[in-house]
């Protein structure tokens, strides 16, 4: 990972973080790199289900475009989803970290396990290329 993506991550992990622990809904939300700053949260509230997958892309698609025309140099959109982790076969709760860099052009996927029911409620993340 880069340091532009690993400094976004980190944000944004940071942020995430603060509302597993209090066991607080994950509300989808973007972070942004213009120059070395890491710019204000784009956020959605009282979506529904479908509206909600319908907002994610319409903001991935924005921060595609804002790295097309380089207003920004990275981006990083997180949400939750279900999926199965590899290293254990289970469907799992996570949290998706999308992280895109224009310089060089790099996407990556992270995910970011998760279970309110466990003492420690994050779990090991792992990632896609």
């Amino acid at each position: 990972m880069n340091k532009k993506l690993e400094s976004l991550y980190n944000a944004t992990f940071d942020l995430i973080e603060l509302r597993l622990n209090k066991k607080e809904e994950i509300i989808p939300f973007a972070l942004t790199l213009q120059g070395n700053e890491v710019a204000p949260i784009i956020q959605m509230y009282g979506q529904s289900r479908s509206n909600l997958l319908k907002e994610v892309r319409s903001i991935r698609d924005g921060l595609k475009e804002a790295l097309k025309e380089k207003t920004i140099s990275a981006s990083c959109l997180a949400y939750t989803v279900t999926v199965i982790d590899p290293r254990t076969n289970k469907s799992t709760d996570a949290v998706l970290f999308e992280l895109t860099s224009n310089t060089p052009d790099e996407t990556l996927s992270v995910y970011v396990p998760y279970d309110f029911n466990l003492e420690k409620i994050i779990q090991k993340p792992f990632q896609v290329s």
